[in-house]
């Protein structure tokens, strides 16, 4: 029988909620191949956005209007010239909720993020900060992979702010 991963999903799911024990190959990560655990990760950040999007009318029924209570998603608006310094601003920032769905908006341009402008947000922005120009990692020709700059004067909260957009492009 092949392995249905959202049924295992749904039950490891189950497991943590109501703190049974049946077996789940998600109990197991290991074993998994890069694409499931992908598709493990998609699975969970739905249900965590969707829980996001019913607190939000919870909280609007509630008579919650405050600014944070109307916004379903995480907006970064960000210019194209400054995009990693504008998107680490927005990060550095604090009191955001990063398990809402994440929407970018680069500013003086008319697009709406249906997906597009978000993906199009990461490619541009992952391929700058490998940038060896921009100095914070280095690229080995032997080995074929990028690596920290050893001699960079970037501080260490640049790097923890760079995972931080590494995991929202996870996320998201």
């Amino acid at each position: 029988k092949e392995l249905d991963l959202k049924e295992e999903f749904v039950i490891w799911y189950h497991n943590r909620k109501h703190k049974e024990n049946k077996f789940t190959i998600c109990d197991f990560p290991w074993v998994m191949d890069p694409a499931s655990k992908s598709m493990v990760l998609k699975y969970e950040n739905m249900i965590e956005q969707q829980k996001e999007h019913s607190n939000i009318i919870q909280s609007l029924l509630g008579g919650n209007f405050g600014p944070a209570s109307l916004n379903p998603y995480f907006v970064v608006e960000v210019r194209r010239e400054n995009l990693i310094e504008d998107t680490l601003n927005v990060l550095l920032k604090g009191g955001i909720n990063f398990r809402k769905e994440m929407k970018v908006k680069f500013v003086g341009e008319q697009g709406v993020d249906e997906g597009g402008v978000k993906k199009e947000f990461f490619q541009i922005i992952v391929r700058q900060i490998f940038d060896v120009n921009y100095g914070m990692f280095n690229f080995n020709d032997e080995s074929q992979v990028f690596w920290f700059n050893g001699e960079t004067f970037e501080s260490n909260l640049k790097f923890e702010l760079i995972g931080c957009i590494f995991g929202l492009a996870i996320y998201n």
